[in-house]
């Protein structure tokens, strides 16, 4: 992945439910929570999920 203007794209993710890997970009939504952009194709169409820090 390569970090260019406060977001990471570039990458790959792996869901192992359906053995399907997709595009991925990531960006901070605050200093505690990661958002995740999976996509096949155009990010338009992809989903978008929140990691959050537990501590």
């Amino acid at each position: 992945m390569t970090y260019k203007n406060g977001e990471w794209t570039g990458g790959r993710i792996y869901d192992p439910t359906s053995g399907k890997s997709y595009k991925l970009t990531i960006t901070f939504k605050d200093a505690k929570t990661l958002k995740l952009r999976g996509y096949i194709g155009v990010e338009a169409l992809g989903e978008t999920m929140y990691w959050t820090k537990i501590q």
